[in-house]
């Protein structure tokens, strides 16, 4: 927008931003959930996922038929879909 659609003028150029509402989104009872969730696994980052998917889920084959998971990627590997598709699992998981 320039400064002359503006009293006083000011000395920089606007600009006008639009958001809309995304289309495709998770509803999470508990956003803390997620929070928990990504917490487990970045606390070791360089690790594979394995390790946090057992210690999120006891019962691992479940969730195989649910989420297809690669277990050799890494958690900055995993898009954030992926997360929150797990996240909505382990909510399920504990009520």
């Amino acid at each position: 927008i320039s400064p002359n659609s503006f009293y006083p003028k000011p000395k920089v150029k606007s600009t006008l931003l639009l958001f809309s509402h995304k289309q495709k989104y998770f509803k999470l009872k508990k956003p803390e959930s997620l929070e928990y969730v990504t917490r487990v696994f970045f606390n070791q980052r360089r690790k594979k996922i394995k390790k946090p998917i057992k210690i999120l889920f006891k019962n691992v084959e479940s969730l195989d038929q649910k989420i297809n998971l690669n277990y050799n990627l890494r958690p900055q590997n995993l898009s954030l879909e992926t997360f929150l598709k797990i996240a909505l699992e382990y909510e399920n998981l504990t009520g």
